[in-house]
């Protein structure tokens, strides 16, 4: 903390020209400013010259308002300290009249770099709280839409079965429903994924061979890349089971 006693003979919008002068200050500057008190006396721009750029016209415009108005000044600025350290202070001061041109003000400054990194953190803790609620409400949206889409999805599994059953042996659209069937169970797999996310289930994961799971997808893609382009696949040998974490039981 620093005490002082400061005084003005122009109301100037910048700090870092405007004649102030201190009258008196504590010991105490040597700790916040690194210089000693009589060094600030006798050059104060020692210490105005540390107030950060980007608050410097702020205070400024504050400090002349408390000058022309004799009203209290009050701000939070940071300094950059001659170490390049950046440190947030308060300064809090009553100007008055000294005579007819000239104000004097008695003032303290106080460091506030632990309360600054106590609000910061209580920042990122209320960021990470509101993005923790956002998932959530993304999550019973993601396991509405997948609990409509499986009632959906199964539907159309039974239908397909049942069209299956009304062909007989052999006939060419055993191989289309097929492929539906296929891909309904696929879609089911990835609903089952989403409502796990929506209730917070953990994923357990499943032996997985690759080559089968490959060669359910290779009839739907060549109807999708069309008759201009050839689909080659060639299956790997002795490949390993590998375990697929999506899944969830």
């Amino acid at each position: 903390i620093v005490f002082g006693d400061w005084s003005s003979d122009v109301c100037s919008s910048d700090l870092r020209e405007g004649p102030r002068h201190f009258t008196y200050l504590s010991t105490g500057v040597k700790a916040l400013h690194g210089h000693a008190a009589e060094e600030v006396i006798a050059n104060p721009m020692l210490l105005y010259q540390q107030i950060h750029p980007d608050d410097a016209e702020r205070v400024a415009q504050e400090e002349s308002v408390a000058l022309r108005d004799l009203a209290e000044f009050d701000t939070e600025a940071r300094f950059i300290l001659e170490s390049g350290e950046v440190r947030w202070r308060r300064l809090i001061s009553r100007p008055r009249l000294l005579n007819r041109d000239d104000r004097i003000a008695d003032g303290i400054e106080m460091d506030i770099a632990e309360r600054k990194q106590a609000e910061g953190e209580r920042e990122r803790l209320r960021g990470q709280l509101v993005q923790s609620q956002k998932m959530e409400s993304v999550g019973r949206l993601a396991g509405g839409v997948a609990h409509d889409f499986n009632n959906m999805l199964h539907a159309i599994l039974g239908y397909t079965e049942l069209a299956a059953s009304q062909l007989a042996a052999g006939h060419s659209l055993h191989a289309e429903l097929n492929e539906i069937r296929q891909a309904a169970e696929r879609a089911t797999e990835l609903t089952r994924q989403l409502l796990a996310f929506a209730r917070k289930q953990t994923a357990v994961p499943r032996p997985l061979n690759l080559n089968t799971a490959v060669a359910e997808t290779l009839g739907m893609l060549r109807r999708l890349v069309g008759e201009s382009i050839r689909l080659v696949w060639k299956p790997g040998g002795g490949l390993w089971t590998v375990l697929d974490r999506k899944s969830v039981v």
